[in-house]
């Protein structure tokens, strides 16, 4: 189950969470517009980043994990000056 912190109605999630090679982000966009996905470790490094274009309502991106490392990592979902982070676990 993902724990969700958010500023802004993103309704950001993740799935399947726990993920292994693959994961899909859902959100909500109020308005089309750029955003940012970026996965950090329990460090604060990132080990994976990716941008595009989102549409105005639900967006759904696909995360490649198969490079991430077995863990605990926090993915920070960024879209239209709205953020939320969502805890991941990478099996």
């Amino acid at each position: 189950m993902s724990q969700v912190a958010s500023i802004g109605g993103l309704n950001a999630e993740l799935f399947p969470n726990p993920a292994t090679d693959k994961a899909t982000v859902k959100f909500n966009a109020a308005d089309a517009g750029n955003y940012s996905l970026v996965l950090y470790d329990v460090l604060g490094n990132k080990m994976l980043s990716t941008d595009g274009v989102a549409v105005e309502g639900e967006n759904l991106i696909e995360l490649n994990l198969a490079t991430v490392a077995k863990g605990m990592y926090v993915l920070s979902v960024i879209s239209n000056e709205s953020s939320e982070q969502i805890r991941v676990v990478v099996e």
